[in-house]
């Protein structure tokens, strides 16, 4: 799908303005069915402006391209340069391959209808109605671009999905296995996972109306977080009676974060600090306590040197140096530091 390009404008003659370019043609296409080619979106390309000696004419503006789905995609959706393409789902639809790429994403996805994705999708701006997003692939997807409005998000049975960018939903609920991460801000009235081995990831803070971490179900706070941040600030409904295991990332050896920054809930904070799994490491012992009746905090506490050398089989300096490489690295930004990072959190 093809848009027009834009006209050139005119040259400009001494004292007068040349004519403006005109826009390029806009296609608007209407697909109810299957489609099980590629589907590429090219919006043309915009005008060059006039010369001459006067005011120069503007240049007109490429033509737009905005396609409307019912029904499943089996190739990529591909967008010729980036930002191109506009796609509004106004059925139930799935895309069976990747929509757009990292480097040349659509401009746009609308959901009014529900949307399956089974590989990648990047968009520049995903905008949803009270709609589902489900994520269904066999291997790691990829969410790239900013998701605003009320979409209800599934993560299903055995997927496993990355969103790039600050998301704002009405609902998340994690299935069976399924597994999501979210590098940005994540805000949603309400977020469930499945008692049977979900995980949740986190790298920024959390906003929720009403959160159930359930049994069995992993959360894993990233590391982003150190000490003095909060993962979740969740509002009346919050409960996390239940108990669910937290994966504390390495480089937190020392000080409080704070899990649970809540206005009150259907649970109660004691029961839930009771009833938690929180995973140690070679470095630190945690441990979870109630804060102002409503918060929970985790609290590190660094291992002796002797200790942390007994756990691996090396010198106390080589404890030491360890210790001290995890401090430093908390705040890691270089890829080779967050390289470092990551291998220390294997340990």
């Amino acid at each position: 799908l093809t848009g027009g390009a834009g006209g050139n404008g005119a040259d400009g003659i001494t004292g007068t303005t040349g004519g403006a370019g005109g826009a390029g043609g806009t296609v608007a296409y209407t697909l109810v069915g299957d489609v099980a080619g590629t589907i590429a979106l090219d919006e043309g390309a915009a005008g060059s402006a006039g010369g001459g000696a006067g005011e120069a004419g503007a240049a007109g503006a490429a033509g737009t391209v905005l396609m409307t789905l019912t029904g499943t995609v089996t190739g990529d959706v591909t967008a010729a340069s980036d930002d191109e393409g506009a796609i509004t789902v106004a059925g139930t639809s799935v895309f069976s391959g990747n929509v757009g790429t990292a480097t040349n994403q659509i401009r746009l996805l609308t959901g009014s209808a529900s949307t399956t994705i089974t590989k990648n999708l990047y968009a520049d701006t995903m905008t949803f109605g009270s709609q589902a997003l489900v994520l269904n692939g066999t291997t790691a997807q990829i969410v790239g671009g900013a998701l605003a409005g009320d979409a209800d998000v599934t993560v299903n049975n055995g997927a496993t999905g990355t969103f790039l960018e600050a998301a704002v939903i009405d609902t998340l609920t994690i299935a069976g296995t399924g597994n999501v991460t979210f590098e940005n801000t994540l805000t949603a009235d309400t977020i469930t996972m499945a008692a049977t081995g979900g995980n949740l990831t986190l790298e920024n803070t959390v906003t929720s109306g009403a959160t159930a971490l359930t049994a069995k179900g992993t959360l894993t706070i990233g590391n982003s977080f150190e000490a003095g941040d909060t993962v979740f600030v969740c509002g009346a409904g919050c409960n996390m009676d239940n108990g669910f295991t937290i994966n504390v990332p390495e480089t937190f050896n020392t000080g409080v974060i704070t899990l649970l920054d809540a206005g009150g809930g259907a649970g109660t904070v004691a029961n839930a600090v009771a009833a938690m799994t929180l995973n140690g490491n070679v470095l630190a012992t945690y441990a979870a306590s109630v804060d102002n009746t409503n918060d929970i905090l985790i609290t590190a506490t660094k291992k002796s040197s002797s200790t942390i050398a007994t756990a691996l089989g090396v010198s106390a300096e080589a404890a030491s140096a360890l210790d001290s490489a995890a401090t430093v690295l908390n705040t890691a930004t270089s890829v080779q530091d967050l390289a470092t990072q990551l291998a220390l959190n294997t340990v």
